[in-house]
């Protein structure tokens, strides 16, 4: 069982859900980082793969890229 999410992954989440609402898209990685001041993609790659792992989003078919089609947020119950 995974642990819980933390709370910079809890911003990038509500980050993806913000922008998905005022965009109608999900953001890049690139706008991830610009987000939170981060130089590696790498950073916001792990960010979402955490929130995959907590059960947040989804990734489709495993392959890591932020689409509206590969990445789909969860409703929290």
């Amino acid at each position: 069982m995974s642990r819980p999410a933390g709370t910079k992954h809890l911003d990038v989440y509500a980050f993806m859900r913000s922008h998905l609402v005022q965009k109608q898209r999900l953001p890049t990685r690139r706008e991830i980082n610009a987000r939170f001041g981060w130089r590696s993609t790498n950073a916001s790659q792990r960010h979402v793969q955490r929130l995959a792992s907590c059960g947040l989003i989804r990734l489709d078919g495993g392959h890591y890229t932020l689409t509206g089609c590969a990445v789909q947020l969860v409703e929290a119950s």
